[in-house]
């Protein structure tokens, strides 16, 4: 881990940027992150890649600034080290390694999430979606691709592949000029001005490439016409900023709306009508970068990456990449770029950079202020209310009885539990709950469970897969609950206990309960004292 801390101009400002955090005395701590490209064996080296200076674009000193580099093997440890430092209030994140590469990337957002703290840029669901994902997202939103094939490795594929491509278009075969992509990676990794094949030799030669190297190949048709791209960002709303200082302010994912900057088209030199790694990144110069100046067209191209960035749960920014062809006018979605390059010094500045440069309404000021507002405002919205304890009950509490061993059920239960523990201290006087970990007023949400991982089954199946008497239907009896009933539907559902034990929050049935279901949410039945168990109050079901 490489530390830089350059020197910043201090300015007056009233607030100061920590007011986003409710420290407006001071100003806002950023722990910049980078990959560290020391040891790595990729493309992607400082001299071709450049390193990110945001504290460039912080002319006015709003903003204290600390650069880490980190390196894949050690980026958890490190960013333990850094969290519990206690230095930094939130962190931005522009560490960008893909999948097969030996840099810092997903690994990074991964450890930033289970260390729970705020930080910029994608999550790891939307981190690095595929290009065959991409071609999902935007099947189901309506928006327009280029005619593809996805053709993968393995014996046969890439001759089935090949001969797919090949076949007739109305059987889905492609037609010429074609081009032939990475299937997953991102910065045209791969591509040359070879990846344009106008007939079979050059299309299987490039084929060929890709699956040895990266394990498949995209190919598309190539669409002849202009290129653009758009930069989406999200921003919270004004009443999300003006309610963060009030003391009954519930901060919701819903108050962060994809605000699409305006498109820049990117015009080629002589001799290249794509970016091909070598055009991108080392005659860069030859590209120049136009705002668009049609109404119309910006007005489409930007709502096709506003519903693209939704399409594909898009998180912080994403940078969009279309083609216009010419004559139709029709608008074709290249891909989307999570954590794209960005804040970028002059010489190294990419698409992204160019955006802010170029849009009047969204400078790079503007999209820092952006992304760190809504990093805050994402992490205020994953803080629980509820956290699983427990909680001491006052006496001793039984040994339950063991479970009868039965040898016909598909091994979920063949060992008897062990004998009762003498030992009445620890654990022992204490049963498993949630407490309250901030006050919650009546009608609030306790636990968030719309729109996100429940673990669901009917009652049927848990009748077939546990006996009566285990263990793993005796917490279904204690802390599932239906959905629906026999009465309404044929089959009842019910929300069963997570597989996943670190999500696991047992609710308990009470005759007097804080709390009651709405939909799948848990709310506050009246106030709830910070400390105080939650008790559920739906009628109980047994399985």
């Amino acid at each position: 881990m490489q530390t830089e801390m350059p020197n910043v101009t201090s300015a007056d400002a009233a607030p100061m940027s920590g007011a986003i955090i409710g420290l407006p005395g001071r100003k806002l701590r950023i722990c910049v992150l980078h990959p560290s490209a020391e040891g790595t064996s990729g493309p992607f080296t400082e001299d071709v890649d450049g390193t990110c200076k945001p504290e460039l674009f912080d002319v006015e000193g709003r903003y204290d600034w600390t650069n880490i580099f980190l390196k894949k093997a050690s980026s958890s440890a490190d960013l333990v080290k850094l969290v519990n430092s206690g230095l930094y209030d939130v962190y931005l994140n522009l560490c960008d390694g893909a999948w097969d590469e030996d840099r810092a990337g997903k690994d990074v957002v991964e450890a930033l999430e289970r260390l729970n703290v705020p930080y910029t840029g994608a999550d790891a669901a939307f981190y690095e979606p595929s290009k065959i994902d991409m071609k999902k997202a935007a099947y189901f939103y309506g928006i327009g691709v280029p005619a593809w094939v996805h053709v993968q490795g393995g014996p046969g594929q890439e001759e089935a592949g090949v001969a797919e491509v090949l076949g007739p278009p109305e059987r889905g075969g492609l037609r010429f000029p074609l081009i032939v992509k990475h299937p997953s990676g991102y910065g045209s990794v791969g591509m040359s001005k070879k990846s344009k094949v106008t007939n079979a030799q050059e299309l299987r030669h490039q084929v060929s490439y890709f699956v040895r190297e990266f394990g498949g190949a995209l190919v598309e048709e190539f669409i002849v016409g202009r290129e653009f791209t758009v930069l989406v960002v999200e921003e919270p709303t004004k009443e999300a900023v003006a309610g963060a200082e009030a003391d009954d302010y519930e901060p919701q994912l819903s108050d962060l709306i994809p605000v699409a900057y305006t498109p820049v088209e990117c015009v080629f030199g002589p001799g290249e009508d794509f970016k091909h790694f070598d055009l991108k990144f080392l005659e860069a110069d030859t590209l120049e970068w136009l705002p668009c100046r049609e109404p119309q067209l910006a007005e489409r191209l930007k709502a096709a990456a506003r519903d693209f960035f939704l399409a594909t749960r898009g998180v912080s920014y994403g940078r969009c990449d279309f083609r216009v062809e010419d004559g139709t006018g029709d608008i074709y979605l290249l891909e989307i770029n999570p954590n794209c390059g960005v804040l970028l010094p002059p010489e190294y500045a990419g698409s992204a950079d160019y955006i802010l440069a170029l849009d009047p309404d969204h400078s790079h000021r503007h999209f820092l202020a952006s992304i760190l507002a809504s990093a805050v405002h994402r992490h205020r919205c994953k803080q629980p209310a509820v956290a699983p304890a427990f909680i001491s009950t006052g006496q001793v509490l039984p040994s339950p009885p063991p479970p009868p061993v039965d040898l016909d059920s598909n091994g979920a239960e063949t060992v008897a539990a062990a004998p009762p523990s003498s030992r009445v201290g620890g654990i022992n006087v204490r049963r498993l709950g949630m407490v309250a970990v901030r006050a919650i007023r009546a009608g609030r949400r306790v636990q968030r469970n719309e729109n996100s991982l429940v673990t669901l089954g009917s009652r049927d199946w848990v009748e077939r897969t546990w006996p009566e008497g285990s263990w793993e239907r005796r917490r279904v009896n204690e802390a599932a609950y239906p959905l629906n009933d026999r009465v309404c539907v044929s089959v009842c559902v019910l929300v069963l206990p997570p597989a996943d034990l670190t999500r696991w929050m047992p609710l308990s049935h009470s005759c007097e309960p804080n709390t009651h279901i709405e939909g799948l949410d848990l709310v506050a039945r009246r106030d709830i004292a910070l400390g105080e168990g939650e008790r559920r109050g739906t009628q109980k079901r047994t399985p």
